[in-house]
Parts: structure tokens; sequence; C-alpha cells
């Protein structure tokens, strides 16, 4: 009996290593991106990237623009840290941020943090969306005063001034 409990656990062992590291292998080639900005950004208008930390599937045209390469359902998350951080007491207003999608912006994707010129936080924008092979997404915004900040902190890694995910479902 306790040989064939053994067998049965070898091959449920090995079973399960090759499920995971097939997952994990076809999850590595998924479609996706992950963009990020190691420098503050002021003024609004088309938020920009400076470092491709993923990338397949999709092209990065080396500012703000990510083109798709395969349709289906993508969920876009847009994180940036906004706000008066670095400079407390100079940045009172607010900052508006939302998805754009071949230059025409997505509804319901706006996001808004107001400050009284102090602090700053990461605020979300994000969305499911059904896409096509050449769509153009970009992440714009707006500000009457707040900036995105990339902040450094020693003995720690850069906080970057935005964070931008794609990624196709399934």
């Amino acid at each position: 009996m306790k040989k064939i409990i053994a067998a049965v656990a070898a091959v449920g062992i090995a079973l399960l290593g090759f499920s995971i590291g097939q997952t994990a292998q076809a999850d590595a080639f998924q479609p996706h991106a992950q963009l990020s900005t190691s420098f503050d950004q002021f003024d609004g208008g088309l938020v920009t990237y400076d470092q491709v930390d993923s990338i397949a599937g999709a092209k990065f045209d080396g500012t703000g623009t990510l083109t798709v390469e395969e349709s289906g359902l993508w969920l876009i998350v847009a994180a940036p840290q906004v706000g008066s951080i670095q400079n407390p007491g100079s940045s009172k207003g607010s900052a508006n941020f939302w998805i754009a999608v071949n230059g025409v912006d997505v509804d319901n994707s706006n996001v808004t943090w107001s400050t009284n010129g102090k602090g700053g936080d990461v605020i979300i924008s994000q969305g499911a969306m059904l896409l096509k092979a050449g769509d153009k997404v970009t992440v714009q915004w707006s500000t009457t005063g707040p900036a995105l900040e990339a902040i450094t902190t020693p003995g720690e890694p850069l906080t970057p001034s935005i964070i931008f995910t794609a990624a196709l479902l399934g």
C-alpha cells in the first residue's frame, strides 16, 4: 500500500510540475506591456514613458503610445504617482488621468486627484476593453497644479511617476 501511495504521489507531483512549467512558459509569452517613467511630468497632455519593463505582443513608440498586435479583451491599468511630495505647498489643485484608444477618449476611464498642496498618492485608471490588432493606447492627463512625480529614496527602488500595464486576457 505504501508503494502505491508513493507512486501516486510521485505521478501527482510530476504532473503538477509539468502543468506549472507549461503555465509559466505560456504566460511568459502572453501579449502584455509594462512601461514606466523615471522623471517628473508637468502641464498635462500625453503621458510619456522612458522605460520598458516588459513587453511581448505589442509595440511601444518610445514616447507614449502602445500599439497592440493581437485582437482581444485587454486589461489596461495606468497608475500615476501624482501630487506635491517633492515640493509641498507648491502644487495646489487637481489632476485628471484617462485612457484613449486611437485618439478617442475611453468613456468612464477618467480619475481625479485633488490637493491643497500637501502630499501625494497613486491613483488608478483601469479598464477591460476590446481592442483590435493595430489599436493605439495612450494615457492622457490634465492638471491645475499637481505633477507626476518620480521619487528616488536612498536604498530603495525608484518610485516611477507612472506605471502603465496592458495585458491580453485569455
